[in-house]
Formats: C-alpha cells, structure tokens, sequence
C-alpha cells in the first residue's frame, strides 16, 4: 500500500482570505514534527476563496495521531479552529491511498 494523502479543502470568503491563509501557515510546523509526516502542500486558489492543503503521512494511523497530537491545543491550532467554527472558512477533509505499481 502507497503512501496516505491528508487533502484538506477551506473555503471563505475572498474578505476573509488574508486571515485565512496567515492560520493554516501558522500551524504548518505542526505537521513537520509529527511521526509518520511525509510532506505538505499549500495551493490557493485563482478565485482567491479557497485553499487546498495536501499533507502526505507514512500511514492513516499517524495522519490521526497528528489530528489528537497534543500540538493542536497550541495557540496556533486553536486559533485556526476557532476561525473555522465561528463560520468564517468551511473545512471538507478527505482522505486517498496512493496507489503503486
């Protein structure tokens, strides 16, 4: 079995994009320290209201090892779930296995 793909698409308005973008790139060295993480991508959008975050795991196991990782109760992850449950930016997770030869 291939690697486990972590594909995170926000959506917000292009008013809020700014406070949106600044967030997630404040809580990017989470992923880095985590066991098991790969790599990560951050794409936004031309229509500038959405990002698309691609985090790369040895396996689904560490992806939500992370996801509990006491890590996320730091300002940074708090502050970017606050920002996303007050309504400001939709969240829609999905999940892929990369699939090898």
């Amino acid at each position: 079995m291939g690697n486990f793909v972590s594909i995170i698409t926000l959506e917000t308005p292009t008013d809020d994009m700014t406070e949106l973008l600044k967030l997630v790139q404040e809580t990017q060295h989470i992923f880095d320290k985590q066991p098991g993480f790969k790599g990560r991508r951050l794409l936004k959008s031309t229509t500038q209201h959405k990002l698309v975050q691609v985090v790369e795991w040895a396996s689904a196991e560490d992806s939500a090892a992370c996801m509990m990782s006491p890590d996320w109760q730091a300002q940074e992850g708090v502050a970017f779930m606050q920002f996303v449950q007050a309504g400001k930016a939709s969240m829609q997770p999905e999940d892929f296995v990369e699939q090898t030869n």
